[in-house]
């Protein structure tokens, strides 16, 4: 075919598209349509639904949504209008005099929770000292007691102490952390001879082998974080070093209650 009958051919193909009819709005529409859900398909192709990733979503929602509920609670701090004689140091007992009392005429002491809590306020100064410095002044310290819980075969296990320090925070603000003492007794070679020894814990656990140890603000903690508070516990324990060996000293078996302990002598030989 020679150079001029190829130009002629272009020529009439050109004409032929030249004079082809326009789409109309219809066939553009399926054209777009069909085009988009080319595209709708490669994406989803591209992006295939996990569900490991999305179990990994919510679990990472549920671990903030705890951790959020635990620093909320962890300020929340605990009711102190619950404490009888808290912060009352008016009309408070003496209670060493009390105890040499009941030692002497052999007769079992009943102390409340007012009782203890008028005595500390009245005989008790706290002063705030370490990182919390910069934040709380004025701590001030609260007692609870509380009964054991029974248990499944009926039994009613040694009640404890809640030893609630209480901190001001700024102008009317206020956090609270406490920890829990239970006094456990055993006899020796008589009956006079009782041996106390304290465990941080009460009779709750986590996970049913973790003992509760306390609570920052209204949040129950494990037993280990008792380890942050041993300067507070330390200071407490040497300003009412007195008090506490005269208790262990006389051999009173201890007896805890809702809201009051009971401190009994120990049975003479022979009655």
């Amino acid at each position: 075919m020679s150079d001029r009958d190829e130009e002629q051919t272009d020529k009439e193909l050109s004409k032929h598209v030249n004079h082809l009819p326009p789409r109309d709005d219809y066939s553009q529409d399926l054209e777009q349509g069909f085009i988009a859900k080319k595209q709708a398909q490669k994406a989803a192709e591209r992006a295939p639904f996990s569900l490991i990733g999305f179990i990994i979503f919510l679990a990472t929602i549920a671990i903030l949504g705890l951790m959020g509920l635990g620093i909320y609670y962890s300020w929340a701090p605990q009711d102190i209008s619950e404490i009888d004689g808290y912060n009352q140091p008016e009309n408070a007992p003496d209670i060493p005099a009390l105890i040499k009392k009941s030692v002497q005429q052999e007769r079992s002491l009943t102390l409340t929770e007012a009782d203890v809590n008028r005595y500390l306020a009245a005989n008790l100064t706290a002063v705030q000292h370490g990182p919390m410095t910069i934040l709380a002044s004025s701590p001030t310290i609260g007692i609870k007691f509380h009964q054991g819980k029974t248990t499944h075969d009926g039994t009613v296990p040694q009640g404890y102490i809640e030893i609630i320090i209480v901190r001001n925070i700024g102008t009317d603000g206020k956090q609270t952390v406490s920890a829990y003492i239970t006094p456990t007794q055993t006899l020796g070679d008589s009956q006079q001879d009782i041996r106390t020894k304290c465990e941080f814990q009460n009779d709750e656990t986590f996970f049913g082998s973790i003992p509760v140890g306390g609570k920052i603000g209204s949040l129950p903690v494990p037993q280990g974080y008792i380890y942050f508070l041993t300067p507070a516990l330390e200071n407490l324990a040497e300003a009412t070093e007195d008090l506490i060996d005269l208790i262990i000293d006389s051999g009173l078996h201890i007896q805890i209650e809702d809201g009051k302990i009971e401190l009994i002598p120990p049975q003479r030989p022979g009655v």
